[in-house]
């Protein structure tokens, strides 16, 4: 799979929401065209400086390569709030589930440069054998960044049951050392409500 994650600033939420709508009107009608997910940020935990995360995926490069270049996606230009970015999976834990009522989504931009990403990646290794062992972990997926024009390295999106049990395992007192390791970095986290999901032609949930 092949993705493109596109961070929005600014603007009003539902006219945002339905540009990407609109994105996936068009898209619907392309090879290669999997899934959109819209989030909308609900409490900004360090940083967090945009309003939306938006996921397109596809099934290869080149789909996600033709989608980019036909004017398929909400444009981008010198005033757009739109920050675009090519990613590839870098790595998965747990399962993809659809949302339950209550569950909420970590999002976290990592604004690194290359040479900062064997940090981050081996720190992200150590702090989620912590987090996964934790109640309410669902799912993650850390993304990296191939379009090194963008100020991000890495993008970490994962999914808990509640903000309570998330908060929970951030503030452990083990997980002290792995966020003071974090301080050492630019990141931008929140927690997200999924405000849509789109699989192909359907409108799969939220």
């Amino acid at each position: 799979m092949s993705y493109i994650i596109d961070i929005i600033t600014g603007g009003h939420r539902a006219t945002s929401i339905k540009s990407c709508e609109a994105a996936v009107r068009r898209l619907r009608n392309t090879d290669g065209f999997e899934s959109c997910a819209i989030f909308t940020l609900e409490r900004n935990l360090r940083d967090a400086h945009y309003d939306h995360l938006v996921v397109y995926t596809f099934h290869n490069g080149h789909d996600r390569q033709r989608a980019a270049g036909s004017g398929l996606l909400p444009p981008v230009d010198s005033d757009s709030p739109i920050e675009r970015t090519f990613c590839k999976l870098e790595n998965r834990l747990g399962e993809l589930r659809e949302q339950a009522a209550g569950d909420i989504w970590l999002i976290n931009p990592f604004e690194i440069t290359d040479a900062e990403i064997p940090g981050v990646l081996d720190m992200w290794d150590k702090a989620k054998d912590h987090m996964i062992a934790k109640p309410g972990f669902i799912s993650a997926r850390l993304f990296r960044v191939e379009n090194r024009s963008s100020r991000y390295g890495l993008v970490n999106v994962a999914h808990w049951r509640s903000a309570d049990l998330f908060m929970q395992a951030l503030n452990d007192k083990a997980y002290d050392v792995h966020r003071a390791k974090s301080q050492n970095y630019k990141l931008h986290p929140s927690l997200c409500t999924l405000e849509k999901m789109y699989l192909g032609e359907v409108a799969a949930f939220g």
